[in-house]
């Protein structure tokens, strides 16, 4: 399975695209870490089980689907904020997307995740995947807070 990514779109209301980097932009200088993952302390956060916790959590995600990523995959993880899934991923792919509204959040994940050299950071609009191509990704994680589902499985744009 193939996604078609170029005209996917969020159903909902419609966000003026500064309103989400702007905010996005906002906490990434307050505290990146923090608003990925309220569970690390505000002050003195515990890196490494942030960092841990991005593998659990995928496994969460993937397990109960019986879904898995394979080293000839190319995912796009959706809201990427620093990277904590996106490294999970990258770990177990040939390359990953990573996209996101904020450009702030997207200097912080490259900074964080110098080492992994199989991922392009990509800023979006937060509306379309249009800086992706069409049919250039297998698998995909959408953001845990997703404005409204796809109506339909035609509405994902997703090609089986």
């Amino acid at each position: 399975m193939r996604w078609d990514l170029a005209e996917s779109r969020c159903y909902g209301a419609a966000v003026a695209p500064t309103e989400p980097e702007r905010f996005c932009d906002e906490r990434a200088r307050e505290n990146a870490l923090f608003y990925v993952d309220d569970q690390v302390d505000y002050r003195d956060p515990d890196t490494e089980a942030f960092w841990r916790r991005g593998d659990e959590t995928l496994e969460k995600i993937l397990s109960p689907l019986e879904q898995t990523v394979s080293p000839q995959d190319t995912v796009v993880d959706i809201g990427c904020g620093v990277g904590r899934m996106t490294r999970a991923l990258a770990s177990r792919a040939a390359r990953v997307i990573a996209l996101d509204v904020s450009q702030e959040i997207l200097a912080r994940a490259r900074e964080l995740n110098a080492q992994v050299q199989n991922v392009e950071w990509i800023h979006g609009d937060g509306r379309t995947l249009a800086p992706i191509a069409a049919g250039s990704v297998e698998r995909m994680l959408l953001p845990r807070r997703v404005p409204a589902p796809p109506r339909s499985r035609d509405d994902a744009r997703v090609r089986a």
